[in-house]
């Protein structure tokens, strides 16, 4: 049980689910052998709940390799990992099709009366010292209080330790463009950017009267 695993640790974690795993591994941190998988059924997860959670691992003494599947009410998302532990290198990618917001028990409880589909697509390659990544998180349509935000869409770059994330959508019969750049070394100086249309008041104040 997971809950009781999380009490062990110490920590008091808002999670409960059952847990099966399967392990079968022998070598070293940079020559790993074996196989295992684990997986984790009737899940909560700070009051959001998860239908399953299944992860398969291998290595093969010269790559490490993983697969993760996490079905929820809303959607579902996958992922892969191959590591080169001697290289020090790895190769990774994250998809979900669509995780329908308004299935999300979050949203339902703070009553967002909020409906849309979220896309999410990330890949990256590279040195454990110097990671890429491209990222990038769609919505084609989304409705807040019957209001209607659309094409929102943020891609998401890392390479050579700066990170750029612009962000495009189009709301209250505007457009709005914002862009974000982050050093992800020494200080982590961040220039960011946003620029919108005119924003007429009228449906905003309908929003929230």
């Amino acid at each position: 049980d997971i809950a009781s695993l999380a009490k062990l640790s110490g920590k008091d974690m808002p999670v409960s689910g059952t847990l099966n795993t399967r392990v079968a591994l022998h070598g070293s941190m940079e020559n790993p052998i074996g196989n295992g998988n684990l997986s984790v059924t009737n899940a909560l997860a700070y009051n959001e709940p998860i239908n399953s959670v299944q992860i398969k691992f291998g290595g093969t003494g010269d790559q490490a390799h993983a697969t993760l599947a996490v079905s929820l009410p809303a959607g579902s998302i996958n992922s892969d990992v191959t590591v080169n532990p001697k290289l020090k290198t790895y190769t990774a990618r994250l998809t979900s099709t669509g995780i329908t917001i308004q299935k999300l028990e979050s949203v339902k409880a703070k009553n967002l009366d909020a409906t849309g589909t979220v896309a999410i697509n990330a890949s990256g390659q590279g040195s454990f010292d110097n990671p890429q990544l491209t990222a990038s998180i769609q919505i084609p349509s989304l409705s807040i209080h019957n209001q209607q935000v659309a094409d929102i869409k943020l891609d998401a770059a890392v390479a050579n330790h700066v990170a750029n994330a612009p962000l495009t959508s189009a709301a209250m019969h505007t457009s709005i463009d914002a862009k974000a750049r982050v050093n992800l070394t020494g200080d982590y100086e961040t220039d960011a950017t946003l620029d919108t249309k005119n924003i007429p008041l009228q449906p905003i104040v309908a929003v929230y009267s």
